[in-house]
């Protein structure tokens, strides 16, 4: 892939992960590093077999040199040994061995797609050929996100200073794991893409123990207090203390910031913040929370999560009176103003 001068990035080998993105000069916190449009897209709830052959049709349409760097791309290896077990148990059979040839005359493109593919925001699985040479850390420099113009355009963004020369990561089980323990991250990414993650926050290193102890202990101490919201949630609305909950999640925002990704994870935990301090009716702690909210939102300057901040504060414009009033909100407004475990 010829180097992109618009972009600060350039593919290079980086060790065992094999190919990633090298910063070509040092990227400022917020700073565009790529933007992309997605050359390969399938609805989300398209089989993985069906998927081959809308696969092969689109990357053949692809000009040359893109077809090239498609093929350059990781295999998720599971999908080539079940082509290979689906071949050799199909006996004798015509109609099996029919079908086991026709998975397996597209394998390599659908093996290709589903180890590199990322879902955008209209439920689709795409593939956007330089976001896929970015490797994964639990402790990542940079982050997806989604155009709010177009869903199949994708920006990559520094969540911090990334220096000439480091390689630019992203994490891929943000959402899903970003409060999980280690061993269980760890599955996730074995199961998913077939490697043991080396990150500060996973590796052996005894050099980062005292790091990863101290964030093991920070998500531990999060998911008690998650565990504790659910239960109080766990009963009647009209039951349900706003106030405590509004609390608890205050702790989260706190502890949330102690970590080493909470530039990436407090934007959820805001959201969350605010909704719960409309519905505990507590102005403080919402003003508070949306101000730290800002703040942060102009560090990363991503458009999705602008996008995200101006519609809470539309809702809240449209709710002002429930948030003036002393009654317990009812379910209309609870289901308005839903928050993020």
């Amino acid at each position: 892939m010829h180097r992109n001068s618009c972009f600060p990035v350039i593919p290079h080998h980086v060790g065992i992960a094999g190919r990633g993105l090298i910063a070509t000069r040092k990227i400022q916190m917020g700073e565009l590093i790529l933007r992309e449009t997605a050359c390969v897209a399938l609805p989300q709830d398209l089989g993985i077999w069906e998927a081959g052959e809308s696969i092969f049709r689109q990357v053949s349409k692809l000009p040359k040199c893109q077809r090239e760097e498609f093929y350059k791309l990781t295999r998720k290896k599971g999908l080539l040994e079940v082509s290979e077990n689906l071949l050799t148990s199909s006996g004798s059979d015509p109609q099996r061995i029919s079908m086991a040839k026709s998975v397996a005359n597209r394998i390599e493109e659908t093996a290709i797609f589903f180890n590199n593919d990322i879902k955008t925001e209209d439920d689709c699985k795409c593939l956007f050929l330089q976001m896929a040479l970015t490797n994964h850390s639990c402790c990542p420099n940079s982050s997806w996100t989604g155009c709010s113009k177009n869903p199949r355009h994708l920006e990559l963004r520094a969540a911090k200073e990334i220096a000439e020369g480091e390689e630019v990561t992203v994490n891929y089980i943000i959402v899903e794991a970003r409060f999980l323990h280690k061993r269980e991250r760890m599955s996730r990414l074995l199961d998913g893409w077939g490697f043991s993650c080396v990150c500060p926050l996973c590796n052996q290193d005894p050099h980062f123990i005292q790091l990863q102890e101290r964030e093991e202990q920070i998500k531990s101490d999060i998911r008690k207090i998650q565990q504790e919201m659910t239960q109080e949630c766990d009963r009647n609305p009209a039951l349900v203390s706003w106030k405590l909950l509004c609390s608890l999640q205050r702790e989260i925002v706190e502890l949330v910031s102690q970590l080493v990704t909470a530039q990436l994870l407090l934007f959820r935990e805001y959201n969350s913040l605010v909704h719960l301090s409309q519905l505990a009716r507590d102005k403080q702690q919402l003003k508070q929370s949306l101000e730290e909210w800002e703040v942060l939102l102009k560090d990363l300057n991503v458009d999705r999560a602008w996008k995200d901040y101006k519609s809470c504060l539309d809702k809240l414009e449209l709710s002002v009176s429930c948030l003036e009033s002393s009654c317990p909100p009812k379910d209309e407004e609870i289901r308005q103003f839903l928050w993020l475990m």
